[in-house]
């Protein structure tokens, strides 16, 4: 992918002159290029879970969770406490994303837990 658009970036830098750009302002344009950027991106297996996420708001959601979170950690910001908290629910397919585990010794929790100047954090269902 990063290939890609360096290839395009270039191909663009060298025949920019080239281009009318008037061209591209027409609506019949807009709305091919739009089609072929929605086509390309249901077909591509990540591209149709970025759309899927958003569509069903799983984005949103996960944003939420983690700025409840955030205001929850922060609130205990350096009181050396021992914390535990649930796991986040609402994970986007498309986002690799690394929860806190139920190891405290894990390294995700202990990097959070010295962010935040806590003691431990731990996470559990339930």
């Amino acid at each position: 992918m990063l290939y890609w658009l360096i290839s395009i970036g270039m191909y663009a830098s060298t025949y920019i002159e080239k281009i009318n750009i008037d061209s591209f302002k027409a609506k019949k344009v807009q709305m091919l290029v739009l089609v072929l950027i929605i086509g390309s991106l249901l077909t591509t297996n990540n591209g149709y879970d970025v759309l899927e996420d958003i569509w069903y708001g799983r984005v949103q959601n996960f944003e939420k969770e983690i700025n409840i979170r955030n205001e929850v950690l922060s609130k205990l910001e350096n009181k050396g406490l021992d914390l535990v908290l649930t796991p986040l629910s609402n994970k986007p397919k498309s986002l690799f994303v690394l929860d806190l585990s139920k190891d405290s010794a894990s390294w995700i929790n202990t990097c959070q837990a010295q962010y935040y100047g806590v003691k431990t954090i731990v996470c559990k269902e339930y």
